[in-house]
């Protein structure tokens, strides 16, 4: 009988769901609100120069690493001919327990990984210097940390 009660006569302790169409109705009142207050708002013009350019395409996104980094260059090494060398940016550090990650032209290494673009592998990693060693050589390269700002 007590169940029969429970859901038939009790009165309900939850909450009445709202239907989508007066959820909208409530978001889009909100939303003219907010417009109606930013419009009364006075923006400065370097606000506006940034919401105007918000919506305009970037020649060039900021946040990627300069490609040339990546590319080798040539240079003159007398009778053996022409040899690439590459340049190494180390601007990162990280220490996790007993691992170590560095960030070398903008991509994560850890001791023994083989760097972009082939050919050199990292030996070591503190966080003043990375030592990347070349493939097939003795040759080794010590990169300084490089702040970033």
């Amino acid at each position: 009988m007590f169940g029969g009660y429970y859901f038939l006569w009790a009165p309900s302790s939850q909450s009445v769901v709202e239907s989508p169409e007066k959820k909208g109705e409530v978001l889009n009142k909100f939303v003219t609100e907010v417009a109606a207050k930013l419009k009364k708002k006075d923006i400065s013009k370097i606000d506006k120069y940034v919401i105007a350019r918000a919506t305009d395409e970037w020649a060039r996104n900021p946040f990627l690493e300069n490609e040339l980094a990546l590319k080798p260059r040539p240079s003159q090494q007398g009778a053996e001919g022409v040899s690439q060398e590459v340049s190494f940016k180390y601007s990162g550090y990280m220490e996790t327990g007993d691992q170590r990650l560095a960030i070398i032209n903008g991509m994560e290494y850890t001791v023994g990984e083989e760097l972009e673009p082939g050919g050199y592998t990292v030996n070591s990693i503190s966080a003043n210097q990375v030592v990347i060693g070349v493939v097939g050589t003795d040759k080794i390269i010590v990169v300084e940390a490089k702040e970033t700002n």
